[in-house]
């Protein structure tokens, strides 16, 4: 039986709350390691909020009827004037239908200052729950189905409805909120105007579940089982000051479905992509959502990655606007974003004539920080991602930039080579020996005491010219194994800085049995499996096959000087990301030469030099840094 907790939240999937796993991790633990020592964390993200008093002029409660009989409870929160208003939807399965509560007002849960931002600009804001989540009604948990969006369709007509409304709804939020805004749009509700979804999951099985095909059940599974039910805390502790019995019965209820058809369950039984799991991918619906979009992405995301299903690209480019990131699940916290955000809805909500619609297709921050001097617009903080701002921005006008592919040789004796010419030879390593965590409360974890053995290393001579990528990249690899059939790797990337420190960039996984590739959609720079359990393949004893391994989108200078490495390795825990790889051990074998030329292709922006005064470790976000463990 599941039982609620009190915790502190900050309104992502699992941004201050670790995961908890219930599936038991299948593969060998990795020995004791204490070797390269990490940077400690940019920012604690469990910054402790205070108790406000309400800010709205309004607060109005109720239950809202689905068009099949569910009722979803919501709670809307009126700005000060006459009205009619403009309306902002936060609709998901956490506790949006008890904003305004008293756990809300005492800082547990989604943060406040978003919902006062949009108040204080003249927005109603209406929080919904879907069904069988927090107070509303429903007799089956399923965290991504259609159903969600049937279910947002509703809510967005009966906000446009209200004597309150005037009919024009917008929708905001991150993560399971954000997914809610795909879901929804893609149903067309008449009176839906513009959203702004952040940090989400819209291919739930490349993105989360298995991403290149290597199991991660941790996540999802942790996320359902703790995470959810946590978030009901508020709803419920605010029905009990408020005597509201009927929400404190149904929470009971609720826990009860949510356990039959929790995530953890899901995944065990749908191992791999099936109809089942295709119905739940809100990328697939994508192109049918006719509304202005705002996306925010972080490319270090521990709760949900970069890749967020490439949706965005099956939006009409005509309705896209995108900002991309360095940093954690909370960068939708940031005040520079939410300014954009409010410009945003202002425009396409409001009708204000502004001039967003010139604002870049495309900005990609680079380098961002918390600066702890930074303003922020509300009298009280809800965490140092509120100051988080880029050190610079990369615009583009469209949101599929021109970017050249460079290809990157790998060669004996650990190097790395622009276009470099193929070698002789190959390198063996150790499979499986577990790699170092990231994105942690430590930032990098400790090398295992085994790692050169377990691990190869290929890094380029210092830069000649800054290089700025961007988008995924893909690794080019000829693998064979000397004895086990199946093999899971993971390729990280790096920058070496010029004062020796290594800083994380981005990694990418695959199993090597799931290497098949979907031809027509995978280009030089990005490779996209087929991911079908017909194409899955054994490797056969020594026989080397090119495999091409997915990288996660990302985005960082290398200024001159600096030097771009990557680690072939077994996959470690990465943010919230646990991966069950393959514990049968083996030798795998990369091969580099004339008949075998592995490489690692990115896609760099062109003409894109980046100013000489860098952020640098312990400064830029969720790029942790520690000693270079090839020096000395």
């Amino acid at each position: 039986m599941l039982k609620l907790v009190s915790v502190a939240l900050t309104g992502g999937l699992l941004t201050a709350v670790a995961a908890t796993s219930v599936l038991a991790q299948s593969a060998p633990q990795a020995a004791p390691r204490a070797t390269a020592q990490a940077e400690p964390p940019v920012a604690d993200l469990n910054t402790q909020r205070s108790a406000v008093a309400p800010f709205w002029a309004k607060r109005l409660t109720g239950y809202l009827k689905t068009r099949d009989g569910e009722e979803l409870r919501y709670s809307a929160l009126l700005p000060k004037g006459k009205g009619p208003f403009p309306v902002l939807l936060h609709f998901s399965g956490y506790a949006p239908g008890s904003i305004g509560g008293s756990a809300y007002l005492e800082g547990r849960g989604y943060p406040r200052s978003i919902d006062k931002q949009f108040l204080d600009a003249g927005y109603a804001v209406i929080g919904v729950n879907r069904r069988a989540t927090g107070c509303s009604t429903g007799s089956t948990f399923d965290w991504h189905h259609p159903l969600y969006g049937q279910d947002g369709y509703d809510a967005v007509e009966f906000a446009a409805a209200q004597p309150w409304s005037n009919g024009a709804v917008g929708m905001y939020s991150w993560s399971w909120p954000g997914m809610a805004q795909l879901w929804t749009a893609a149903t067309r509700p008449p009176h839906l105007k513009a959203i702004a979804p952040g940090h989400v999951i819209a291919d739930p099985r490349a993105d989360s579940y298995a991403p290149g095909g290597v199991p991660q059940p941790s996540m999802i599974s942790g996320w359902g089982s703790s995470y959810v039910p946590n978030t009901w805390t508020q709803a419920r502790d605010s029905a009990l000051a408020e005597n509201d019995t009927r929400c404190v019965e149904q929470i009971d209820r609720n826990l009860k479905t949510l356990e039959a058809g929790s995530p953890g369950r899901l995944v065990l039984a749908h191992p791999f992509k099936d109809a089942h799991q295709e119905e739940r991918t809100p990328a697939r619906r994508a192109h049918l959502i006719n509304v202005p979009v705002l996306s925010l992405t972080s490319f270090q995301d521990g709760a949900t990655t970069s890749r967020g299903g490439y949706y965005q690209w099956n939006v009409d480019p005509k309705l896209m606007w995108m900002i991309d990131t360095n940093g954690n699940h909370s960068m939708y916290m940031s005040e520079v974003y939410r300014k954009d955000m409010v410009r945003f809805f202002d425009r396409f909500v409001k009708g204000k004539a502004n001039g967003f619609e010139e604002t870049p297709r495309l900005q990609v921050w680079q380098e961002a920080a918390v600066n702890p001097a930074a303003k922020r617009s509300q009298p009280f903080p809800e965490g140092p991602m509120e100051q988080a701002e880029p050190n610079f921005v990369v615009t583009r006008p469209t949101i599929t930039p021109e970017v050249k592919q460079v290809s990157f040789t790998l060669s004996e004796g650990g190097r790395l080579t622009e276009n470099g010419a193929p070698s002789t030879g190959s390198q063996t390593f150790k499979y499986p020996v577990a790699s170092p965590s990231v994105l942690g409360p430590r930032g990098w974890g400790d090398l295992n005491p085994d790692w050169k053995n377990g691990s190869l290393v290929f890094t380029t001579a210092p830069l000649e010219r800054d290089i700025v990528p961007y988008g995924p990249a893909s690794a080019d690899l000829w693998i064979s194994s000397a004895s086990a059939p199946d093999a899971d790797l993971q390729v990280t990337v790096t920058a070496v800085l010029p004062d020796g420190k290594e800083m994380y960039v981005q990694r990418g996984w695959l199993r090597l049995s799931n290497r098949a590739l979907d031809t027509e959609k995978s280009t030089a720079g990005r490779p996209v499996l087929l991911d079908k359990p017909e194409a899955f393949a054994p490797m056969m004893p020594n026989r080397p096959e090119l495999v091409r391994l997915e990288v996660n989108r990302f985005s960082y200078p290398f200024r001159k000087g600096t030097r771009l490495r990557i680690w072939i390795e077994t996959p470690g825990d990465t943010g919230t990301y646990q991966f069950s790889y393959n514990p049968v051990p083996t030798t795998l074998k990369l091969w580099h030469d004339a008949d075998h030329t592995s490489k690692f292709v990115i896609n760099v922006l062109e003409n894109e030099p980046a100013p000489k005064a860098a952020r640098g470790c312990g400064e830029v976000l969720d790029q942790p840094c520690r000693a270079d463990p090839l020096a000395g």
